[in-house]
């Protein structure tokens, strides 16, 4: 739905060209300075319907003169959906056909109802094997600082949901296994979310709140650090595109 500035409000749980906040809001390319907002502007942007079927469909967006003035690269970033029985694979497809190194980032922001069924705590986070995920260390204000640790709130892959998770805003994952599943611990209903390519996983839902979702967010990229304007040609886990590059980037959705 679009407002009154003819910007949609924000409808659609996929990021890019930036994960997170930045420092100061801002980052330089070529030592000039941008201002961008949290997870970049894809999810204000009104995409175009490239293809659509009964069970597929893909959706763009490019440069236009005004993300020029806040993202300034020329880029196609193109969306598809398909479903396939009970799973839905959503697909981020990056192409560069400028003539400079395209950075960015990609990234999904999807929530899932918790309860589906009893009680949110008789829910739990399943990575379907032992496993010990570094938690990423991030600030008050949820930027990257040093000194990342074990995740110790995992139990033989499992993470046992409590509001109080959350207090301190995502907690964000590396070095977890590439899936992991939602699932009521009673009854056995799940949705899985698979995420292949994605370095981070975060997992949010609204601080110090009894909210009725978690949000489940495969990132190919972090954050800004604390106290650091970012050079986006030298911030640490951007992607890149040399010209003419394409890059896809697939997620998977199954529920059950």
């Amino acid at each position: 739905m679009a407002g009154e500035s003819g910007i949609l409000e924000k409808a659609i749980p996929n990021c890019f060209p930036f994960i997170g906040r930045l420092f100061s809001a801002g980052y330089t390319y070529k030592n000039n300075r941008y201002e961008i907002p949290i997870h970049g502007f894809a999810t204000t942007q009104e995409f175009s319907v490239e293809q659509s079927t009964a069970q597929s469909a893909v959706f763009s967006i490019s440069q236009t003169d005004e993300t020029l003035k806040i993202y300034p690269f020329i880029f196609d970033f193109s969306i598809e959906y398909r479903l396939v029985g009970s799973a839905l694979t959503v697909e981020y497809i990056v192409h560069n056909p400028g003539g400079d190194t395209l950075y960015y980032a990609v990234g999904a922001h999807p929530g899932f109802n918790v309860p589906l069924e009893g009680g949110f705590e008789d829910w739990q986070l399943d990575f379907e094997q032992d496993c010990q995920p570094v938690m990423v260390q991030m600030s008050d204000d949820c930027l990257i600082t040093s000194g990342d640790k074990p995740y110790e709130k995992i139990l033989s892959g499992v993470i046992d949901l409590k509001h109080e998770l959350f207090d301190d805003d995502a907690f964000i994952l590396r070095g977890m296994p590439k899936k992991v599943v939602l699932k009521s611990k009673k009854s056995g209903r799940s949705i899985s979310v698979s995420y292949p390519e994605m370095d981070y996983c975060a997992f949010w839902h609204k601080p110090k709140s009894e909210a009725p979702y978690v949000c489940i967010e495969p990132w190919s990229s972090l954050p800004g650090r604390s106290g650091v304007v970012e050079d986006i040609e030298t911030m640490p886990t951007l992607l890149h595109l040399d010209a003419g590059q394409t890059k896809k980037n697939a997620l998977e959705y199954r529920f059950s």
